[in-house]
């Protein structure tokens, strides 16, 4: 059985200064593209921001280990619950970037070019929990359009060692030795339930025929899930359903790779080990068209999923179910709060019309795309959520009373729910499209605590 140790990752030089100069960037303001709240093993991860790089203020005035040009006020904020995963924070972007941190402890932590022209700061280890207030640098006295990265697993761009060159040796191809993303399970043949199931975003920036030829698919460099499997007399079927066109990437105990595409019929992967091998199954689930969408990963003796061979259950998808984790993860907030924004694949394959009330729209996923805890401490500001989106979306919100709460068409074709006293407790959210879009078109929902949603 083949060990996989989590691979340390060299941490870079960092600036540690504890003094902030007068004229230089502040902390204490807003951060400019919003914040959030992580706990230790986030999902989905890696946490993405899209962001304008660049300012006027000269990030050397900071140290010697900082460059760049950078804003005011941060471009985000992090607040992160620390467990026992390392922090890594890096940027990618057509432009020469660069990344200044504040750290929990007050310090600044900067790099330039650590992957090319595009920086990471690691805080290797376990990483302190608190707030980190984020910059965005360009080296040159201009701004450009950047992407920040915040993972526990690797930098951006897969650099400085754990983050790439897995996968039996393909730089730049999927790690089977990082942690798994959606986690890992130790079942023994005969495990009950049968099917176990796993909720998952698919996609990934990594051609999956990198491993081999016959595999099809954008993958994560991560595995998305592992199995620890103590084989008997069963087959091991391992497979996803998704309204979106996805693909399996294994990599067995005997470390060669298993793949496939559309064995499972409407476009749903299955890959069957007829005579399993006991030792560890690392899987990934991809998208064959290079965007990421919702799934759910079946692991059975008996079946395949919904579409796939035998009389194996599946799921019966007839409405949206709170009960599932969230797709892109939670966020908690307090009254007052700045803008959150985050981008999402909208849509799905359940039929919001069908929601008692008559007054829902559109095509959503069965789990939430997003839950949102909220404390509403002064009682009387509003809660707002507007998603944009090339396409025609809809909302449907559930909130703490199980009540929904929907909108289709409120600012051209993009919807905004406004709840102008909200109860505090949690909101669950869905983003959906007017007509059923297995494409999973690029939607961003804003919540705010101004009407439209605007900052």
């Amino acid at each position: 059985m083949k060990m996989k140790p989590r691979m340390a990752l060299a941490a870079i030089s960092m600036s540690l200064l504890a003094g902030v100069p007068a004229f230089a960037q502040d902390y204490t303001l807003p951060a400019t593209y919003g914040e959030i709240t992580l706990n230790a093993s986030f999902s989905p991860d890696p946490y993405t921001v899209d962001v304008v790089a660049g300012g006027t203020i000269d990030a050397s005035t900071l140290g010697a280990q900082c460059r760049g040009y950078i804003a005011n006020a941060p471009d985000f904020q992090l607040t992160y619950t620390a467990g026992s995963w390392p922090l890594y924070f890096s940027v990618l972007s057509e432009a020469d970037t660069t990344l200044v941190i504040n750290g929990p402890d007050g310090a600044w932590h900067c790099n330039d070019d650590y992957d090319g022209l595009n920086p990471a700061v690691i805080f290797d280890g376990v990483a302190p929990g608190g707030t980190y207030d984020i910059w965005i640098g360009t080296y040159g006295q201009n701004t450009a359009s950047a992407t920040l990265y915040i993972s526990e697993l690797s930098t951006a761009a897969g650099g400085g060692g754990g983050g790439g060159g897995g996968g039996g040796g393909n730089a730049g191809g999927p790690d089977y030795t990082l942690p798994a993303t959606y986690g890992e399970v130790n079942i023994t043949a005969g495990f009950t339930p049968d099917p176990m199931t796993v909720p998952m975003t698919a996609g990934g920036g990594i051609d999956a025929n990198t491993v081999d030829p016959a595999c099809r698919g954008y993958i994560a460099t991560a595995p998305d899930y592992q199995i620890s499997y103590t084989s008997g007399s069963y087959p091991l079927i391992i497979s996803v359903l998704s309204a979106a066109d996805t693909t399996l990437v294994i990599n067995g105990p005997d470390g060669a790779w298993y793949c496939d595409d559309d064995s499972g019929g409407d476009f749903n992967p299955v890959v069957t080990f007829d005579t399993p091998m006991s030792g560890t199954y690392d899987i990934w689930v991809g998208t064959y068209s290079n965007t990421n969408a919702p799934a759910t990963l079946y692991i059975s003796e008996l079946a395949a999923g919904q579409n796939g061979p035998g009389p194996g259950p599946g799921p019966v998808t007839t409405g949206p179910n709170p009960n599932l984790p969230a797709n892109y993860g939670e966020v908690n907030l307090t009254a007052g709060f700045p803008a959150v924004v985050r981008e999402i694949s909208a849509g799905g394959a359940v039929s919001a019309f069908d929601i008692p009330g008559g007054n829902c729209r559109g095509y959503i996923y069965e789990a939430p795309d997003l839950a949102v805890n909220f404390t509403n401490i002064a009682g009387l500001l509003p809660l707002t959520f507007a998603v944009t989106s090339q396409v025609d979306t809809t909302l449907v919100i559930m909130d703490p009373a199980g009540n929904f709460l929907c909108e289709d068409d409120v600012d051209g074709i993009n919807p905004v729910v406004n709840v102008a006293a909200p109860q505090a407790g949690r909101y669950l959210v869905w983003v959906g499209t007017y007509s059923q879009n297995p494409t999973y078109p690029s939607a961003t929902i804003t919540i705010s605590t101004v009407a439209g949603g605007k900052t």
